[in-house]
């Protein structure tokens, strides 16, 4: 199992009808004036390429100390991966709060596998 594509963005979704994944609005930092500040959305995308079979994983953020600012271990993401091999996961996230600036990670797991993309959370004069 591997990933083959991450990132995290202002919205991805799949097209009606064909399921092609669309992702608006990539993105590695997240501007804020004064802290703690809450985003008002982000898409975390990961595309996984496995052997076919169904997968049960969770995605969270943490801060550099690995604090957890958004967990979703409540809400396991169930990836179905079909004969091609592949399958794409979005997590969508409303309204998550950063205490402080500094480095953050957005981390999925899967069994033993464990991808994270890393994003700053900053002050827009920075």
């Amino acid at each position: 199992m591997k990933v083959i594509l991450k990132t995290i963005a202002e919205k991805a979704f799949y097209s009606e009808g064909s399921r092609n994944l669309n992702i608006i609005g990539i993105f590695e930092n997240v501007l804020a004036s004064n802290f703690p500040a809450t985003h008002p959305m982000m898409s975390i995308v990961f595309t996984i390429e496995a052997e076919p079979g169904n997968y049960t994983g969770f995605v969270d953020i943490t801060d550099k100390d690995g604090k957890k600012i958004v967990d979703t271990s409540s809400k396991p993401q169930i990836l179905n991966i079909g004969i091609n091999g592949r399958s794409n996961l979005i997590v969508n996230v409303v309204g998550a709060t950063f205490p402080h600036k500094g480095v953050y990670s957005a981390n999925l797991r899967i069994g033993n596998l464990v991808e994270s993309i890393t994003f700053n959370v900053m002050p827009p004069n920075e």
